[in-house]
C-alpha cells in the first residue's frame, strides 16, 4: 500500500501503480467502483487492461461478500498479515437489503473498511472469470421440437 502524495488522490499516481502492480503480477482483470474512478478507468483501458465495473451495490456485492464471508468464517481466506487489511476487518459491518442480500456498509462501519471492500470487489471480478460448468442438454443439439 502506497499513499498518494499531497492531499488530493493524484489519479496519474494511482495509474501507475495499477500499471506497475500489473506488469509484476498475472493480472487477468481489474476491478473498480465506476463512483469517481471513470477518467482513470479509461485511461487504464486505453493503456490497454481488461476493467470490470463492480458498482458497491446490492446486485453487484451480494454474491462476492456472501463468497467472501464464507472464506473468513471457514478460515479459507488468508492474507499476509497486513494489519491494514485486519484493522478494516474489524470495522466491516454487513448490512442487507430486504432480500437478505449482503453488502459491506461504509455508513455503518465504525472507521475504514476499503481493503475489504477492495477484496470483494477483486473477488467479483474473479467469479466473474470463473469458467462455467455447462450441463449438455438434447436441445443445444437438435434444438426445441415444437408439438
Amino acid at each position: 500500500m502506497r499513499l498518494t502524495p499531497g492531499d488530493a488522490t493524484d489519479y496519474e499516481f494511482v495509474r501507475r501503480e495499477i500499471l506497475r502492480i500489473v506488469g509484476e503480477h498475472k493480472v487477468q482483470a481489474v476491478g473498480y467502483d465506476p463512483y469517481n474512478a471513470s477518467g482513470l478507468a479509461q485511461q487504464l483501458e486505453a493503456d490497454g487492461l481488461r476493467l470490470k465495473r463492480v458498482p458497491q451495490s446490492y446486485y453487484y456485492m451480494a454474491e462476492p461478500t456472501k463468497r467472501w464471508e464464507a472464506m473468513v468464517t471457514n478460515h479459507r481466506l488468508r492474507h499476509d498479515g497486513n494489519p491494514v487489511l485486519t484493522w478494516a476487518m474489524s470495522n466491516c459491518v454487513v448490512e442487507l437489503d430486504a432480500n437478505s442480500n449482503p453488502r459491506p456498509s461504509k455508513r455503518r462501519s465504525t472507521e475504514k473498511i476499503d481493503p475489504v471492500v477492495a477484496g470483494i470487489v477483486a473477488l467479483a471480478v474473479a467469479l466473474d472469470a470463473a469458467p462455467t460448468v455447462s450441463q449438455a442438454t438434447p436441445y443445444a443439439e437438435r434444438g426445441i421440437l415444437w408439438l
